[in-house]
């Protein structure tokens, strides 16, 4: 697994690797929400504070 973060809250701490964390750990939940991202070949799922493109292939 590959992960970029990005994001426009600067510093960060570690509550935010915990977010993520608790976020991926739940991220089946949001599957169904999923779209299409052409320009990635990738699955976008979205929640309220994080953006995932999960391949296609």
């Amino acid at each position: 697994m590959e992960l970029n973060l990005s994001h426009r809250q600067y510093p960060c701490d570690k509550t935010l690797l915990k977010d993520l964390y608790n976020s991926i750990e739940n991220i089946e939940k949001l599957c169904d929400t999923k779209k299409a991202f052409d320009f990635f070949k990738a699955w976008q799922v979205d929640n309220d504070k994080f953006r995932y493109y999960i391949s296609r292939e």
